[in-house]
């Protein structure tokens, strides 16, 4: 894998960190505000049911991935607490160097640690490069749902 010929750090996410999450979060969640993303980050990294892993090229964030766990029903799973990535993105020119992975791998690490028997994510079902990342990194497709809405 290229991502461990390329001089990149990663750490854990800080409060003061919100904002360059938050920052990349929006270019993932494209009709989402960026105060709110980062007053939600902040508050997230004060918790002891989520994480938020970062990677750093040349002091630029360029990846994050948050994990949680989940203590509610979770598809397709048969334990109580689920280890849960949240979300995972890359910056563009970094991607298929394997950072992706390196992120999940501290995520997964993190929720067995914390007692997790399992791990679980989901991605739009139109979302071709994320369901590939998550195949490639061993997920099994557990279900797809078709969420419907009326007006009345």
């Amino acid at each position: 894998m290229l991502g461990d010929r390329i001089p990149l750090q990663y750490s854990l996410c800080r409060e003061r960190d919100a904002a360059k999450v938050a920052s990349l979060a929006v270019k993932l969640w494209r009709d989402a505000d960026h105060e709110e993303l980062k007053r939600e980050f902040e508050t997230l990294v004060k918790t002891e049911d989520n994480i938020i892993f970062t990677a750093y090229f040349q002091n630029e964030m360029i990846a994050f991935a948050h994990c949680a766990i989940r203590h509610e029903y979770v598809e397709g799973a048969h334990s109580d607490d689920v280890g849960y990535l949240e979300a995972v993105y890359v910056e563009e020119q970094f991607r298929n160097l394997g950072i992706a992975s390196y992120l999940m791998e501290y995520c997964e690490n993190w929720a067995r640690s914390k007692g997790c028997k399992q791990f679980a994510s989901d991605c739009e079902i139109n979302n071709s490069a994320s369901v590939a990342l998550h195949r490639k990194y061993g997920f099994a497709e557990s279900a797809r749902l078709v969420h419907f809405i009326k007006d009345n």
